[in-house]
């Protein structure tokens, strides 16, 4: 897995008084589509600190991509300038951006105030000049990283490691991914994402498939595409509308699954699923489709994950 070299990719650091001014002007290239809304609250703790002193030093990034200044970090203590007038110290650095996946690893070396996983997703998709809407990136980038788990547990070649002793179903080898480890595997993983993309876009679409938008069920999606993207197309689809189906079909047991569970105790279920279920129950039901058979979605959490059929 590349990454972005700071120190090779850097053009000026400056330790610079920036005032009302200055500020202004750098704010005229605060352009990233990826960077979040400036959060009132937090401007007005950075004004307060300005105005008595408590404010150490800011600290201001853009990255030079096409010729063009994109502003990285630094909106919110430009903004607080802005608005408490007063002048303070700020590093200002500037770095050389290759490409738009250079520019998002930019993005993500800057978390003063805490950036989400779905912030690092935005960008990530940004780079990639992808328009699924935000929900389908979150879900694509969860099931990559389930999959990155299983890939990285013990003895990933022989399905029956794959025994239920983690959240995930596996004891995995490996520490957990970071936020910005799991944004970088969303470009193996572009033509899986198109099909959920496919199964999840469309408002209307989005009201009757969220039932789908767990990772774990979307782990599974991507293994059974890659065995038959058209009978995919069809068992998805099916479990997703619920259309001209009948009680005891596969794809109406595990809609019913779905629709009746959480992957969180609520005020109203305590029942909690955790993923082992879920993939378990959505490969028992894809077999149980291909193969014309009916099923049960009988489930032992102490049975190793079926394969894929």
């Amino acid at each position: 897995m590349s990454h972005f070299d700071l120190r090779a990719n850097l053009i000026e650091r400056r330790n610079v008084e920036v005032n009302e001014d200055m500020a202004r002007h750098y704010l005229k290239f605060n352009t990233y589509h990826a960077q979040r809304e400036v959060r009132p609250k937090h401007v007005e703790d950075l004004v307060e600190k300005m105005k008595d002193g408590r404010f150490r030093f800011g600290d201001i990034a853009f990255g030079k991509y096409e010729n063009q200044d994109i502003m990285i970090n630094g909106q919110h203590q430009c903004e607080a300038i802005v608005k408490s007038g007063v002048t303070v110290p700020c590093v200002v650095e500037k770095y050389r951006c290759g490409s738009k996946l250079d520019l998002a690893d930019l993005f993500c070396q800057f978390e003063y105030l805490a950036r989400s996983q779905n912030d690092f997703s935005k960008a990530r998709a940004e780079a990639l000049s992808l328009t699924w809407p935000i929900h389908v990136v979150r879900v694509v980038i969860s099931a990559a990283a389930i999959e990155h788990t299983l890939i990285y547990s013990n003895k990933p070649e022989k399905r029956k490691d794959f025994a239920p002793e983690g959240p995930w179903g596996v004891r995995p080898s490996r520490a957990a991914l970071t936020k910005e480890e799991k944004v970088a595997l969303l470009e193996a993983y572009l033509k899986e994402g198109e099909f959920i993309n496919q199964i999840m876009t469309g408002s209307e679409v989005k009201k009757i498939s969220r039932h789908l938008e767990r990772a774990p069920v979307v782990y599974v999606m991507f293994l059974t595409w890659r065995k038959s993207q058209k009978d995919s197309l069809e068992f998805w689809t099916n479990v997703r509308d619920g259309e001209i189906l009948t009680r005891d079909m596969p794809e109406m047991k595990l809609r019913e699954f779905l629709m009746s569970v959480n992957s969180h105790a609520t005020a109203y279920s305590f029942r909690v699923v955790k993923p082992h279920e879920y993939i378990c129950r959505c490969i028992l039901a894809w077999n149980a489709f291909r193969e014309g058979k009916k099923t049960n979605l009988g489930y032992s959490p102490n049975k190793n994950i079926p394969a894929v059929k």
